[in-house]
């Protein structure tokens, strides 16, 4: 989590003065299994600066951490609804496409919902894609992606001895390669290489 820009510094420095030692427990640990803590919680802080002085900030375990977090809030519950640091909000502005105005965008967003529906061409399912660079999205997920790469894929070479269409880089299918691996070799691939297509799908593309 972002706690300013000096952050990874600053927290190495708290858990070497406590020599990797939880404050609490006793926990002797690592960067990894210990936590910089602020006894103060960083959103209650007009400025980073302020929220990461030294001692404002602790040594704590995982679960430590945890416990000391829900102690504070439970003891202040005046502050629970303060936030010092809100999520940046961005005023109403026009979609660049259509031009209709967006009421509340995210920060990055410069397309409306509507223009960022599209229709899936394998399943036509209806879903939104927040892409940039307005291009037109056709495959609403993975799984209709593979059908439509296998129903639209293309085979550039044909098998030197069978003629069957097969992958790109590869000179023998699969079943001609079986008949005699050694001998299907070419300069750049190792002995008894295996080609890339498989019988079933160059069986289908013939």
């Amino acid at each position: 989590m972002y706690r300013g820009k000096n952050w990874p510094k600053i927290s190495l420095a708290i858990l070497e003065r406590d020599n990797f030692t939880c404050q609490h427990c006793g926990y002797n640990g690592t960067r990894e299994t210990l936590d910089c803590h602020h006894i103060i919680p960083y959103r209650l802080f007009k400025n980073m600066r302020n929220a990461n002085i030294k001692h404002n900030l602790i040594t704590l375990c995982r679960s430590c951490h945890s416990k000391a977090d829900n102690e504070y809030w439970a003891a202040h519950p005046e502050f629970f609804d303060t936030t010092r640091f809100p999520y940046p909000t961005v005023p109403p502005r026009p979609c660049e496409k259509c031009g209709e105005i967006m009421d509340k965008p995210s920060p990055h967003r410069k397309v409306c919902d509507k223009c960022s529906t599209f229709k899936c061409d394998i399943c036509g399912k209806v879903f939104i894609s927040l892409k940039r660079g307005g291009r037109v999205v056709r495959i609403c997920s993975r799984e209709c992606n593979i059908i439509f790469r296998k129903s639209e894929a293309k085979w550039p070479r044909r098998c030197l001895d069978c003629g069957k269409p097969i992958g790109g880089g590869r000179y023998y299918c699969y079943n001609c390669w079986l008949k005699d691996p050694a001998g299907r070799v070419h300069p750049g691939h190792k002995t008894g290489r295996r080609p890339k297509d498989h019988p079933a799908a160059s069986i289908a593309a013939d």
